[in-house]
């Protein structure tokens, strides 16, 4: 039993450091495309700081769509899935329990792997020099 709890942590983990990869180049991606809005932005008198604002609640916000949409969805599927395999290969009845401290634990973790995972893109966005920017578009 310890050593399947231990395998089920560092699945968790591995998929933690996907999520934030994933999370860095959807950001990159997305500096990239509003390179110019961020040029005009700056040229009006954004600061660098309110450009990094502005990339981390993004991130926040689809952080939190996720986790809305994906928490219930998947104790769905989770169910479904382990209903059908357990009828398919006839074991008994499988229950799925969800404690509700680690699921409230988990809505804030997943929102702050969200905003790091936009820090460096934020940055990178924030230290651009508009002349380049314009220049570029």
């Amino acid at each position: 039993m310890i050593y399947l709890q231990a395998a089920i942590f560092a699945l968790a983990g591995i998929l933690i450091v996907i999520a934030l990869v994933n999370v860095l180049i959807m950001s990159l991606l997305a500096a990239q495309e509003k390179m110019r809005t961020i040029g005009i932005l700056k040229t009006v008198g954004m600061t660098p700081s309110q450009v990094i604002t502005m990339f981390n609640t993004t991130a926040g916000s689809l952080g939190s769509i996720a986790v809305l949409i994906g928490i219930p969805l998947g104790l769905i599927v989770t169910k479904n899935l382990l209903s059908i395999m357990s009828d398919s290969f006839g074991f008994g009845k499988i229950s799925i329990s969800v404690d509700p401290i680690q699921a409230v634990i988990l809505i804030p973790f997943i929102i702050i792997v969200s905003i790091l995972g936009s820090y460096l893109p934020a940055h990178w966005a924030a230290n651009l020099f508009i002349v380049q920017i314009l220049r570029k578009e």
